[in-house]
């Protein structure tokens, strides 16, 4: 019965791979941990641990790579490619693969999870497992949003149905693997949560030692004895998901947090901890490098737009390399001014928008005064209207503005 475990990084993550690797290797040393590198592999590259496997992502075999790398963002790319990458691992006989995100910590033996997959073929594990205490339920609600599950972790066995699931999974990621919370989508994990639902045999690991993040420690304790890390008193600490951490700020928790949480002695502990093997494997020179898909072959970014407008027109540019400055996409979305040497737009979210910039107040002022104009049912059906036609994927008019409706 051959076992592995596995992750996905571009370069800049390689440190949080690497660490990842190493604490699974610790803890399973007679088992293969293989790495698939989403990204060019930096020049002078040497794997720093010889029972890593690494893979570069052009090995899977995807069709029309450049395509879906043109078409995806960094984020959406690395997700999305996923199970194509646990069907591979099947092709090289592997017959139950755990997969982590490339930002978690093994501190105990994930015996758990493989034992399981002696009767199941998918193991999933919520975010979280009690309802949240907070009045606005910020975290419930965000769930309904990202998905029940957790897809930093997933487990498989080579079985028919873990195969079905697979081969499921894929088709929707590699088509409609967007982050677009608005049309409900959210890269590879949103559709997991049918999972449950079309295949009979999955299990739903509920161990409060799995998967801990914080996204529910504020359902968990965790304390220390003479064994390890304790969780809820009894339960070891198996998995930590350190999700949003840099090991520029190795004493909080994550960027991302949304509920207000203290970080007790313990936790603060096992940030340190986690900072310094980060540091060790390589962090200073890793989060320096530059996503290779991240930009047109003149040095120029790719724009959020031109990605999404590409997606939703890839079937008017062939085999083209759309990459290349040269291509009839890049012309196209030169015409239609759609190229911009800086992309800021994924610097903010409906979260962190500039309220108080005097460019959003006047607009706000312009729209809080329409209803008087134009009525409010003409103001509800532009708001609809403006909420369909926001969605970038919908505006492929964008780039074909000019053309005769005969000719697209």
């Amino acid at each position: 019965m051959k076992r592995a475990a596995c992750t996905i990084a571009s370069a800049n993550y390689l440190h949080f791979g690497w660490t990842l690797a190493e604490s699974f290797l610790n803890s399973h040393p007679h088992d293969e941990f293989y790495l698939l590198v989403v990204d060019q592999l930096p020049k002078h590259f040497v794997s720093q641990n010889p029972r890593v496997h690494v893979l570069e992502v052009e090995k899977l075999g995807l069709p029309s790579f450049l395509s879906l790398a043109f078409k995806f963002n960094v984020v959406e790319l690395n997700t999305g490619v996923k199970p194509t990458f646990l069907k591979y691992l099947f092709s090289l006989g592997v017959d139950k693969v755990i997969y982590f995100d490339p930002d978690i910590y093994i501190f105990q033996p994930v015996e758990l999870v493989y034992e399981e997959l002696d009767s199941v073929s998918i193991v999933l594990t919520p975010h979280i497992l009690s309802p949240t205490p907070d009045v606005d339920h910020v975290y419930e609600k965000d769930f309904l949003g990202t998905g029940i599950f957790n897809l930093g972790f997933v487990a498989v066995s080579n079985s028919i149905q873990g195969r079905n699931f697979l081969d499921w999974w894929e088709e929707r990621c590699l088509f409609f693997g967007f982050n677009d919370l608005r049309v409900g989508l959210f890269v590879d994990q949103k559709w997991v949560n049918f999972a449950p639902c079309l295949f009979d045999k999955v299990h739903i690991l509920r161990h409060v030692g799995c998967n801990i993040a914080y996204w529910n420690l504020q359902q968990r304790s965790l304390s220390e004895n003479e064994t390890g890390y304790i969780v809820d008193g009894s339960s070891p600490l198996v998995f930590f998901h350190f999700s949003g951490y840099s090991p520029n700020r190795p004493d909080q928790l994550s960027r991302n947090l949304r509920v207000s949480q203290g970080v007790d002695e313990t936790l603060r502990r096992i940030l340190i901890f986690y900072g310094e093997r980060l540091r060790a494997n390589g962090a200073e020179t890793y989060q320096k490098y530059h996503y290779a898909y991240g930009n047109f072959s003149d040095g120029s970014p790719i724009p959020s737009l031109a990605r999404r407008l590409y997606s939703v027109t890839m079937d008017q540019w062939g085999d083209q390399n759309p990459f290349d400055v040269r291509s009839g996409f890049f012309a196209a979305a030169k015409k239609a001014g759609l190229l911009s040497r800086h992309d800021q737009s994924v610097q903010y979210s409906s979260n962190n928008l500039p309220v108080n910039d005097w460019r959003i107040k006047l607009i706000n002022r312009f729209l809080f005064l329409l209803p008087r104009i134009i009525g409010g049912d003409r103001y509800t059906m532009l708001m609809k209207y403006l909420s369909f036609i926001s969605i970038l994927r919908n505006q492929r008019q964008l780039l074909f503005a000019d053309e005769p409706k005969s000719a697209r």
